[in-house]
């Protein structure tokens, strides 16, 4: 009996298990080539790959036109997951290969995934979190929104958006859903009252995106149909590929958008906006007409709260109201910052500055206010693991080098700068990882020092480094060879020809 030759390359999860995988390899009528935990595209991929009439495949692999003309033994495809968008679908029936997923496979998991980024938002779970975890526990930073009472809207009422519907309904939710292939059953199990997009989107408190990844989704959701949701409505993708690029903006207007860069980078950035600019958008480059101040701490919306009439404590995180702050109108107060502290960004005309910055002294006085540079906030951020520009990112840096690959969309169609380089990352790997590590023996690594391993052989470059204050141990970050990014792993920093240990860690550092 002549055996099938199966190849895996998917990792298990969700019902593919690793009992499944034992399963496999036991079957006698099946030779199993496990490629699990291997980089893709590496030699004796394709070679592999090639002996196989059968592939198991995830994420990790895109399947080509040039791929599969050296795969002639294929026939048959089975992707994990539901998501065929790493997939040339005509280029697969072309050749007679047959292409199946597995809808549902792990529908449950993103389901309540959807509801840990709805909670976690809604209840400020991080802040609170870092709060009881810093001894610094405010009340006021606690309060947070319910689902219960908010009009939900559902994007696909497929197997995940369907479970999703099942478990809000038991939030005490008014539920919207908008679907090609309407369910009635589903619909009328749990009240959801059908909506056209654009109707869904003007009425929801919530928006949640649950739809396959195809030429009638990528990108179906952009400036107008955002437009056309409320100003404190949410938006949770859960859905393959991009909805809206990432960027971070001011939504000032409806009209009017603002863009805060940072001043290192002022010029070059103004410069690509100029150059990008293909929708004949106006343009101001207003950095010498605003002012801004950063309050930092757990104490600041204490402080601040004095100042404005402004609820500070409804504005959510990465949200902004604009209102009168210690008497000077049409000041931008922003949930936002970079030290993971918590606290406000505040945006004014230069005018109102000296007023301002009085005011706030003179407010947080009782709770011990500090002026600081970006020395401080350079060493909080690193406690939290944020990138900074310069340090660890740069124009030679890739976003799927530094461990941001979830800010790059693959949507078809959407030509960003740079995609085939990275997307050629993605499915290959880098030759090198953005790595958090912290020192074992005594010492404070610096921007510039070499990683080395225990050999003295050279495997990287500290990006960026400090003496955490509330660890009292050095730590830092740099980019490794992928074979040294492990959690665990032991790697050497070379301080001036000391070679002293240190063990690379998952960031946040304050624990």
């Amino acid at each position: 009996m002549s055996k099938h030759t199966v190849f895996v390359e998917a990792p298990p999860f969700a019902k593919f298990s690793d009992a499944e995988m034992r399963r496999l390899l036991d079957d006698e009528r099946l030779e199993v080539l496990d490629w699990r935990g291997k980089r893709v595209n590496t030699p004796g991929f394709v070679e592999a790959l090639a002996t196989a009439d059968i592939a198991v495949t995830g994420n990790s692999l895109t399947i080509t036109d040039e791929l599969l003309e050296k795969l002639p033994n294929l026939k048959l495809i089975a992707k994990l997951g539901t998501g065929l968008d790493m997939i040339d679908i005509p280029a697969v029936l072309r050749r007679g290969i047959l292409l199946c997923n597995t809808p549902g496979a792990n529908s449950v998991a993103v389901a309540e995934h959807t509801f840990a980024l709805l909670l976690g938002y809604l209840r400020n779970v991080p802040q609170c979190d870092n709060a009881v975890r810093t001894g610094q526990w405010e009340k006021a930073r606690t309060m947070g929104g319910e689902i219960c009472g908010k009009t939900v809207g559902i994007i696909g009422l497929g197997n995940i958006g369907s479970r999703v519907a099942s478990r809000m309904a038991g939030f005490e939710a008014r539920l919207l859903g908008t679907d090609p292939c309407w369910p009635e059953a589903l619909a009328a199990k749990y009240g959801i009252e059908r909506r056209e997009l654009n109707e869904l989107l003007a009425e929801s408190d919530i928006v949640c995106v649950h739809c396959p990844l195809d030429e009638t989704t990528a990108g179906f959701i952009g400036k107008a149909e955002l437009a056309l949701m409320k100003p404190s409505a949410l938006l949770v993708n859960v859905a393959r590929g991009g909805i809206v690029d990432d960027l971070l903006v001011y939504h000032y207007e409806p009209e009017k958008y603002l863009l805060v860069v940072n001043a290192a980078n002022m010029d070059k950035d103004w410069d690509w906006c100029v150059s990008h600019n293909t929708e004949g958008a106006e343009l101001e480059n207003s950095s010498d007409n605003i002012g801004q101040l950063a309050v930092q701490g757990p104490k600041a919306i204490l402080a601040l709260q004095k100042l404005t009439d402004v609820d500070l404590s409804s504005i959510p995180y990465y949200a902004f109201k604009v209102g009168k702050f210690a008497g000077e109108d049409n000041v931008i107060i922003s949930n936002t910052g970079y030290t993971g502290a918590g606290g406000f960004e505040l945006y004014f005309y230069p005018s109102a500055a000296d007023t301002i910055w009085t005011a706030i002294f003179e407010a947080g006085e009782e709770f011990g206010i500090k002026p600081v540079g970006l020395g401080a906030r350079d060493t909080l951020r690193l406690e939290m693991g944020f990138c900074l520009y310069g340090n660890d990112l740069d124009d030679t840096t890739s976003p799927i080098e530094a461990g941001l690959g979830w800010i790059t969309k693959f949507v078809e169609g959407k030509n960003f700068i740079n995609r085939p380089m990275l997307e050629k990352q993605k499915a290959e790997g880098t030759t090198r990882k953005l790595v958090g590590f912290e020192m074992i023996d005594r010492g404070i690594p610096r921007h510039g020092y070499e990683l080395v391993n225990q050999e003295g052989e050279k495997i990287g470059v500290v990006t960026s480094g400090t003496m955490s204050p509330t660890r009292k141990i050095g730590i830092g970050m740099g980019y490794v060879k992928p074979e040294y990014s492990k959690i665990g792993t032991e790697i050497c920093i070379d301080m001036r020809g000391r070679k002293l240990k240190a063990v690379v860690v998952k960031p946040p550092f304050r624990k």
